[in-house]
Protein backbone atom coordinates (compact mmCIF):
# COMPACT_ATOMS: atom_id res chain seq x y z
CA UNK A 1 0.00 0.00 0.00
CA UNK A 2 1.51 3.35 -1.00
CA UNK A 3 2.22 5.63 1.91
CA UNK A 4 4.29 8.38 0.32
CA UNK A 5 2.39 11.67 -0.08
CA UNK A 6 3.01 11.70 -3.83
CA UNK A 7 1.64 8.16 -4.17
CA UNK A 8 -1.45 9.05 -2.16
CA UNK A 9 -1.93 12.13 -4.31
CA UNK A 10 -1.61 10.09 -7.51
CA UNK A 11 -4.11 7.51 -6.28
CA UNK A 12 -6.65 10.22 -5.45
CA UNK A 13 -6.02 11.86 -8.80
CA UNK A 14 -6.47 8.49 -10.51
CA UNK A 15 -9.90 8.10 -8.87
CA UNK A 16 -10.91 11.63 -9.83
CA UNK A 17 -9.81 11.16 -13.44
CA UNK A 18 -11.73 7.88 -13.74
CA UNK A 19 -14.83 9.70 -12.47
CA UNK A 20 -14.25 12.50 -14.98
CA UNK A 21 -14.07 9.91 -17.77
CA UNK A 22 -17.45 8.51 -16.70
CA UNK A 23 -18.97 12.02 -16.69
CA UNK A 24 -17.59 12.80 -20.16
CA UNK A 25 -18.84 9.50 -21.58
CA UNK A 26 -22.30 10.21 -20.20
CA UNK A 27 -22.16 13.66 -21.82
CA UNK A 28 -21.36 12.07 -25.15
CA UNK A 29 -24.36 9.74 -24.99
CA UNK A 30 -26.64 12.58 -23.89
CA UNK A 31 -25.49 14.68 -26.85
CA UNK A 32 -26.17 11.82 -29.25
CA UNK A 33 -29.65 11.29 -27.83
CA UNK A 34 -30.65 14.96 -27.94
CA UNK A 35 -29.26 15.48 -31.44
CA UNK A 36 -31.54 12.69 -32.65
CA UNK A 37 -34.50 14.30 -30.87
CA UNK A 38 -33.66 17.76 -32.25
CA UNK A 39 -33.31 16.46 -35.81
CA UNK A 40 -36.66 14.65 -35.58
CA UNK A 41 -38.40 17.78 -34.24
CA UNK A 42 -36.88 20.06 -36.89
CA UNK A 43 -37.72 17.68 -39.74
CA UNK A 44 -41.28 17.23 -38.44
CA UNK A 45 -41.71 20.99 -38.22
CA UNK A 46 -40.22 21.52 -41.69
CA UNK A 47 -42.42 18.84 -43.29
CA UNK A 48 -45.50 20.28 -41.59
CA UNK A 49 -44.59 23.85 -42.46
CA UNK A 50 -44.11 22.96 -46.13
CA UNK A 51 -47.72 21.87 -46.25
CA UNK A 52 -49.26 24.65 -44.18
CA UNK A 53 -47.03 27.74 -44.41
CA UNK A 54 -47.97 30.75 -46.44
CA UNK A 55 -45.85 31.73 -49.42
CA UNK A 56 -44.06 34.51 -47.56
CA UNK A 57 -42.66 31.91 -45.13
CA UNK A 58 -41.26 29.67 -47.88
CA UNK A 59 -37.70 30.99 -47.48
CA UNK A 60 -37.72 30.24 -43.75
CA UNK A 61 -39.13 26.78 -44.28
CA UNK A 62 -36.42 26.09 -46.85
CA UNK A 63 -33.78 27.43 -44.43
CA UNK A 64 -35.05 25.07 -41.71
CA UNK A 65 -33.84 22.11 -43.77
CA UNK A 66 -30.26 23.33 -43.32
CA UNK A 67 -30.44 23.35 -39.52
CA UNK A 68 -30.04 19.56 -38.90
CA UNK A 69 -26.73 19.21 -40.78
CA UNK A 70 -25.40 22.34 -39.07
CA UNK A 71 -26.29 21.23 -35.54
CA UNK A 72 -25.06 17.70 -36.30
CA UNK A 73 -21.70 19.09 -37.47
CA UNK A 74 -21.45 21.29 -34.37
CA UNK A 75 -22.26 18.37 -32.05
CA UNK A 76 -19.78 16.17 -33.95
CA UNK A 77 -17.07 18.80 -33.42
CA UNK A 78 -17.89 18.98 -29.71
CA UNK A 79 -17.84 15.19 -29.49
CA UNK A 80 -14.38 15.07 -31.10
CA UNK A 81 -13.10 17.72 -28.67
CA UNK A 82 -14.55 15.81 -25.75
CA UNK A 83 -12.98 12.62 -27.07
CA UNK A 84 -9.62 14.40 -27.32
CA UNK A 85 -9.86 15.23 -23.61
CA UNK A 86 -10.69 11.58 -22.89
CA UNK A 87 -7.60 10.55 -24.83
CA UNK A 88 -5.45 12.94 -22.78
CA UNK A 89 -6.94 11.59 -19.55
CA UNK A 90 -6.18 8.09 -20.75
CA UNK A 91 -2.55 8.99 -21.45
CA UNK A 92 -2.11 10.42 -17.96
CA UNK A 93 -3.86 7.47 -16.30
CA UNK A 94 -1.51 5.11 -18.14
CA UNK A 95 1.43 6.90 -16.54
CA UNK A 96 -0.13 6.50 -13.10
CA UNK A 97 -0.83 2.83 -13.82
CA UNK A 98 2.76 2.32 -14.91
CA UNK A 99 3.95 3.72 -11.59
CA UNK A 100 1.83 1.37 -9.48
CA UNK A 101 1.63 -1.74 -11.67
CA UNK A 102 5.24 -2.25 -12.73
CA UNK A 103 5.59 -5.87 -11.69
CA UNK A 104 1.94 -6.83 -11.41
CA UNK A 105 -0.74 -8.13 -13.72
CA UNK A 106 -3.05 -6.70 -14.86
CA UNK A 107 -1.23 -3.48 -15.69
CA UNK A 108 -4.38 -1.35 -15.44
CA UNK A 109 -7.40 -0.75 -17.64
CA UNK A 110 -6.00 2.05 -19.80
CA UNK A 111 -2.79 0.10 -20.35
CA UNK A 112 -4.86 -2.98 -21.19
CA UNK A 113 -6.83 -1.02 -23.80
CA UNK A 114 -3.51 -0.24 -25.45
CA UNK A 115 -4.30 2.99 -27.29
CA UNK A 116 -1.10 4.63 -26.15
CA UNK A 117 -0.02 6.06 -29.50
CA UNK A 118 -3.42 6.58 -31.07
CA UNK A 119 -4.92 10.03 -31.29
CA UNK A 120 -8.69 10.10 -31.16
CA UNK A 121 -9.12 6.43 -30.33
CA UNK A 122 -12.81 6.68 -31.24
CA UNK A 123 -13.96 10.28 -31.82
CA UNK A 124 -13.78 11.05 -35.50
CA UNK A 125 -14.19 7.40 -36.42
CA UNK A 126 -17.50 7.11 -34.57
CA UNK A 127 -20.02 5.80 -37.13
CA UNK A 128 -22.97 7.45 -35.34
CA UNK A 129 -21.73 10.92 -36.28
CA UNK A 130 -20.76 10.05 -39.84
CA UNK A 131 -24.08 8.33 -40.50
CA UNK A 132 -26.10 11.10 -38.86
CA UNK A 133 -24.22 13.85 -40.68
CA UNK A 134 -24.47 12.02 -44.02
CA UNK A 135 -28.19 11.37 -43.61
CA UNK A 136 -28.97 14.97 -42.68
CA UNK A 137 -26.98 16.25 -45.66
CA UNK A 138 -28.72 13.82 -48.02
CA UNK A 139 -32.20 14.63 -46.68
CA UNK A 140 -31.49 18.35 -46.90
CA UNK A 141 -30.14 17.97 -50.44
CA UNK A 142 -33.14 15.97 -51.58
CA UNK A 143 -35.65 18.42 -50.09
CA UNK A 144 -33.87 21.52 -51.42
CA UNK A 145 -33.45 20.02 -54.91
CA UNK A 146 -37.11 18.95 -54.84
CA UNK A 147 -38.13 22.51 -53.91
CA UNK A 148 -36.01 24.01 -56.70
CA UNK A 149 -37.27 21.56 -59.32
CA UNK A 150 -40.93 21.91 -58.36
CA UNK A 151 -40.84 25.70 -57.93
Amino acid sequence: MPTQPKDLFLLEEYKALREEIIVKLKQQFIIQKWICVAIAIIYAAAFTAEQTAKAEWARWVLAAWFVPPIITAAAFAYYCGNDRVLWQLSQYIQQIEARFCKAFEPKGWETFLGHKDKRFPWGIRNPFWWITLSLTIVVTGIRVIHKIVTA
